[in-house]
């Protein structure tokens, strides 16, 4: 194999302060690619959790999951069970969950006949049911000189509406596409500078000199315009790690196209590891997603994956059909608890219905029906709904299992299902809260108590990424002297890089406007 390539290594090249081809970073990950050899250590099955990140910190630990036992005194019974909850089967929107409509794909905006393009994507963001506004784009889109960004107008349109709206966005901007072969999806003033573009894929893609200097400048700047952009925007909840190959996927093709952009495979995961960092970098309040592939027989693109895991990274996975392999579901379900997850099908974009023959199986259960379950197997907290707003409400009309399923379960669904009151002051309350989801908080969940006034407000938070998919975890919160524990209003609120947002209990009772649950005595509890 090819040595290192030369490559200048100077200060004035290093794309951020943290890790460039030279650095530690780089050096572990490919170690464990064993760049030197194809049998070279390799990050295997069993051993996938020691690249888990550490969790997350959490402040006002709550005491959790104790049998809460008392010896003295005697008469101590620990209180009784004064309140209940019963799982809703509404809907309920949270931050960090739901369904993801396409405002701009790699294949741009929407196109549906005789509809212009900014009434396709009004139409996406009003969906009820629409909880995040998804922009895919490729670089020379956003930014056609160096300096500044160039922010198309359905961008722009879409991010308006979802503020306005109250909907969230996630990005990402396309390093690589297929979509316009012979055009890059690199600008052209930075293609002038770094090399041109190669042939990766002939007939079908073309890529940047990722490892040029100019190209990894130019990268940097884009990287930090986006973060000033963006990163302490409330109305942005994640962004893509903008990465290698086809539509900015981290694809890695097999027999070698994969690595024929570099000059060798050291050069490639330094390159690609310091571009992780970059971001990382920049990007302080916003989660960032790797794409979860399994990369190719000449290269490990796993072990690229578990750096950004190392380092928090939430993961994606697009294509969870037909495509899907064992070792990449192996990834997804056993990620770390508080690590989130976007699931995505391109398959039948549009929602068409189609003949019941094709479409729909023995069962009569559709094609989409069927790949909306795969989010649920993966335990994903999103699940992308595309491009066409009037398809996906008559699909949702006519195919209701899917979305039923979904509604029920999607994400993280949480509710204090008992609340139990001691009999000595100072009161505890022990709550147990369930989660009736498929995936647990990607974060913190932290639970309080408050007055109406707002004058109290004690509690803390639960251990990151509990409770897990339909399990329970048992919290308690002492409270202050002389207070009637049913004048209270029990809140929730999800944790993530700092950033705390509200949660709406996911229980039938009714909630008060806030999402907040007034405490009472449930009747009917009682033998």
């Amino acid at each position: 194999m090819p040595g290192p390539a030369t490559f200048p290594v100077g200060p004035e090249n290093l794309v951020n302060r943290r890790s460039f081809l030279v650095t530690a970073a780089a050096t572990s990950v490919a170690g464990a690619l064993g760049l030197r050899g194809q049998t070279g250590p390799r990050i295997l099955e069993n051993d996938w959790q020691k690249n888990f990140p550490s969790p997350p910190q959490v402040y006002e630990r709550l005491e959790q999951d104790l049998m809460f036992e008392r010896v003295l005194p005697d008469t101590d019974t620990f209180g009784h069970t004064e309140m209940v909850t019963s799982p809703t089967d509404d809907y309920v929107p949270n931050y960090g969950m739901g369904y993801q409509v396409y405002a701009l794909s790699e294949t741009g905006e929407p196109r549906i006949d005789g509809l212009p393009a900014a009434e396709a994507i009004e139409r996406l963001v009003r969906l009820p049911f629409a909880d995040q506004v998804y922009l895919r784009t490729d670089w020379r889109e956003i930014q056609r000189r160096p300096g500044r960004l160039d922010l198309p107008a359905s961008w722009q349109l879409a991010v308006d509406l979802a503020r306005r709206l109250g909907k969230r966005v996630s990005f990402r901007i396309q390093l690589g596409n297929t979509v316009g072969y012979p055009r890059c999806a690199i600008p052209d003033f930075v293609l002038e500078r770094s090399g041109g573009a190669i042939d990766v894929i002939p007939g079908r893609l073309r890529l940047p000199h990722y490892e040029h200097p100019e190209f990894q400048a130019a990268f940097r700047e884009l990287n930090r315009l986006l973060a000033a952009e963006y990163d302490k925007d409330p109305v942005v909840e994640c962004v893509d790690l903008m990465g290698y190959g086809a539509w900015g996927e981290w694809h890695a093709y097999d027999r070698g196209a994969w690595l024929s952009s570099f000059p060798d495979s050291l050069t490639a995961v330094r390159t690609l590891v310091g571009m992780i960092d970059e971001q990382l970098d920049a990007w302080v309040r916003t989660p960032l997603v790797m794409g979860a592939h399994r990369g190719s027989a000449s290269f490990r693109l796993k072990d690229v994956i578990a750096h950004a895991l190392r380092a928090g990274c939430w993961l994606r996975r697009d294509n969870v059909g037909r495509a899907i392999h064992a070792g990449e579901a192996f990834m997804l379900t056993n990620r770390p608890p508080w690590i989130g997850a976007v699931i995505e099908d391109g398959v039948d974009r549009s929602h068409v219905i189609g003949a019941p023959d094709k479409f729909v199986d023995e069962c009569g259960q559709h094609l989409r029906d069927n790949l909306m379950m795969r989010a649920l197997d993966l335990n994903g907290h999103y699940w992308a709904l595309w491009q066409h707003a009037d398809n996906i409400l008559a699909y949702r009309e006519q195919f209701k299992r899917g979305f039923q399923m979904l509604d029920r379960h999607l994400g993280y669904r949480v509710r204090p299902a008992y609340i139990w009151v001691g009999e000595t002051k100072p009161l505890d309350l022990i709550i147990a809260i369930r989660n009736d989801g498929a995936a647990p908080p990607p974060g913190i969940l932290r639970v309080h108590v408050s007055d109406a006034e707002g004058k109290l407000r004690v509690g803390g938070g639960l251990d990151p990424g509990t409770p897990g998919p339909f399990q329970m975890r048992q919290c308690r919160i002492v409270l202050p002297v002389d207070i009637d524990w049913r004048v209270l209003r029990l809140s929730a609120e999800l944790e993530i890089k700092g950033v705390r947002h509200p949660v709406r209990w996911a229980c039938r009772e009714k909630l008060n406007p806030d999402g907040s649950l007034s405490l009472r005595r449930t009747n009917g509890i009682r033998s």
